[in-house]
């Protein structure tokens, strides 16, 4: 039912590569934050879905690094998937046009490969600056 607290945790943990597994069901998870030189492999099929009722926050993202460099996001027939119909309500949420599948803002050296980002509450990928300086640099997106 939330699975944030296992993924948060596998990625705070300080090894350099996490394997996301294919359980068969989707990983519903609340907002996760990356961090600094880790790949993570999301196996094929896997699914990282926002969890419904969350992200009640107008810039809270389903992925979000900040400030980290040396990421690889790697998830050939793996989706990272949110629910727009749900953030366009205004029953349920504020509106705005920051929920995005991935955040990027002030990092160095991030690769994504494979990925399918879906249904988001704003952009796709997000990349901008989260301090005064150079935009994110991006080195490859395939």
């Amino acid at each position: 039912q939330d699975a944030t607290d296992a993924l948060q945790a596998a990625i705070r943990s300080g090894a350099r590569k996490v394997i996301v597994e294919n359980m068969g069901k989707p990983w519903i998870v609340r907002p996760i934050f990356l961090e600094s030189n880790q790949t993570i492999v999301f196996e094929e099929g896997v699914v990282i879905e926002a969890k419904k009722g969350e992200f009640k926050g107008r810039g809270d993202c389903l992925l979000s690094a900040i400030l980290k460099e040396n990421i690889v996001l790697s998830g050939y027939g793996a989706i990272l998937r949110m629910h727009r119909d749900d953030y366009d309500n205004p029953n349920l949420y504020e509106k705005a046009e920051w929920r995005h599948v991935l955040s990027i803002r002030s990092c160095k050296n991030v690769e994504v490969r494979g990925l399918t980002l879906a249904v988001s509450g704003g952009d796709g990928i997000y990349l901008g600056v989260s301090k005064k300086g150079p935009p994110t640099l991006m080195s490859s997106l395939t």
